[in-house]
């Protein structure tokens, strides 16, 4: 008989806990409050990649313009070498200023050289080098024989040589980092390509 009562009593108390809506609103604050917590980190992670962009970007249009410098930085050489992408790598490895994340990095310099012979544009010579972390094959955007139509007929009358830079640089990874980049948001790396003339 007790038995009974008491488990009358607690049918009756729980039933009374699923009905009473008294804290209905701290359940509904705490899962919305967890909503925006999520959605604001995550915004700010997006944030963070933008603006690491935006640097990789900066870092890769200066390094592009000391190599189309040909005259005064190259003695007018204008065949790029492997010498010449490992000095422009160290100087990425400055401007960037993040050794642990520069370590990870990938520098491609492509270049066309054509032949000064034809009225028309005939490749002379095509070349692609390397720098930055082992076994770094970072691939442009474009192919630059994709862009051959971007060289100038110069004042001497020949066609102009063309580079292009391409940096492959680890995004930094944020709390929300693996979550947005399963949904596509954020990529492993910035790939940021540039195509330049010499001067």
């Amino acid at each position: 008989m007790i038995f009974l009562k008491t488990f009358k009593k607690l049918i009756r108390l729980t039933l009374k806990a699923f009905t009473n809506t008294s804290g209905v609103v701290v359940v509904e604050a705490a899962i919305i409050f967890s909503f925006i917590s999520v959605l604001c980190v995550g915004a700010l992670d997006y944030g963070f990649y933008l603006v690491w962009k935006g640097k990789i970007e900066r870092v890769n249009h200066s390094i592009t313009s000391v190599l189309r410098e040909r005259t005064t930085l190259y003695d007018g050489n204008e065949t790029i070498t492997q010498a010449h992408v490992s000095q422009l790598f160290s100087l990425t490895k400055k401007i960037t200023g993040n050794k642990t994340m520069t370590e990870n990095a990938c520098l491609t310099v492509e270049f066309i050289l054509f032949d000064e012979k034809y009225e028309y544009k005939k490749i002379k010579t095509y070349g692609i080098l390397y720098d930055g972390k082992k076994n770094c094959k970072s691939a442009p955007l474009r192919k630059l024989t994709d862009l051959v139509d971007l060289s100038p007929k110069s004042i001497r009358l020949r066609w102009m040589p063309i580079y292009q830079v391409t940096l492959s640089h680890p995004v930094p990874q944020g709390t929300l980092h693996y979550l947005l980049k399963n949904v596509g948001a954020i990529p492993d790396n910035v790939v940021v390509s540039n195509v330049a003339l010499p001067r």
